[in-house]
């Protein structure tokens, strides 16, 4: 009997003799049916969401971009085969519009690439209406017995939502409350400082520049591989970039002849203003989103006024 068929029938309650049933070789032969078996017990069930980029902004990085994310979904596949939960994956492609690729599907029954017809650079950037569909969606796909990631990789600020970075600031952080783990990739920006007006952490936030787009999503990679591997009675682990994972993928090489700006990558104490009798109409973009700096906010006071 394998380790595995023992871990399992370890879960398995014990009869009225106090012997647990023997095991049938033709229950448990395979893998799935031991996943299942150790669904309760083993490893935890996660659901992965990735909206992925595609507006004309990304032909600079196209080819790069969607190397990356295929090594990424068979990065995923692999471990997967190492874990006894379930993994699903769902791929959103967005520029002016968001298109479903994969929706929830096991990791397992994925292509090795996705489509290059359906990553090719377009239209604008539907930014903060995609991840809060994408949310929405999770929630309705995931009970209690799923673990919750979702991705969003960038290279630009929205251009085409109806919702504001505001509506999507109170829904990450409601998700982040409820154990789902949101991560922000972003290029030519501050990922952390953006990432914080949609409502990331700074340790969930990370800048890739030309070259970094697979270190980047491979950091992300080994952060998912250990919420796989959790129990699933357990929160899912705590997660964060490392340094040396934010200069590798914001282009700092071994021999130190690059190195991006000092603080694209680098978390920094959070800065806050005083926003005491502002006008309403002006505090909800303070307190849902960054403040702007000094001068910015001195004009924009000066124009809208104070009650």
């Amino acid at each position: 009997m394998s380790k595995n068929t023992l871990n399992c029938m370890s879960a398995v309650k014990r009869g009225p003799d106090g012997k647990r049933p023997q095991h049938d070789k033709d229950i448990y032969d395979t893998h799935e049916d031991l996943k299942k078996c150790l669904s309760n017990a083993g490893d935890s069930n996660v659901d992965i969401a990735l909206a992925f980029d595609r507006s004309a902004s990304m032909s600079a990085i196209e080819k790069e971009a969607k190397d990356a994310l295929d090594k990424f979904i068979n990065s995923i596949k692999k471990e997967s085969k190492t874990t006894t939960g379930n993994i699903r994956f769902t791929l959103i492609t967005f520029d002016t519009e968001a298109t479903l690729i994969y929706g929830g599907r096991d990791i397992d029954s994925l292509p090795e690439k996705v489509d290059e017809n359906l990553t090719r650079p377009r239209g604008s950037t539907r930014l903060c209406d995609t991840a809060l569909e994408m949310l929405e969606a999770q929630e309705i796909r995931c009970d209690e017995n799923w673990k919750r990631v979702i991705v969003i990789l960038t290279d630009g600020a929205d251009n085409a939502s109806r919702k504001t970075c505001v509506d999507l600031h109170e829904k990450i952080t409601e998700a982040e409350k409820n154990d789902t783990t949101c991560i922000f990739l972003a290029s030519n920006q501050d990922a952390i400082h953006s990432g914080a007006m949609y409502g990331f952490t700074p340790q969930h936030a990370i800048t890739f520049s030309q070259g970094g787009t697979d270190k980047a999503l491979g950091a992300v990679s080994g952060g998912i591989m250990n919420v796989m591997h959790t129990q699933s009675s357990e929160a899912s682990p705590h997660f964060e970039f490392s340094q040396l994972q934010r200069e590798v993928s914001s282009g700092v090489s071994q021999d130190g002849s690059y190195s991006p700006p000092l603080q694209q990558n680098m978390v920094l104490s959070p800065v806050s203003y005083d926003v005491s009798g502002v006008s309403p109409l002006l505090k909800p973009a303070l307190t849902g989103c960054p403040p702007p700096t000094p001068l910015k906010l001195k004009r924009r006071l000066s124009k809208i006024g104070t009650e």
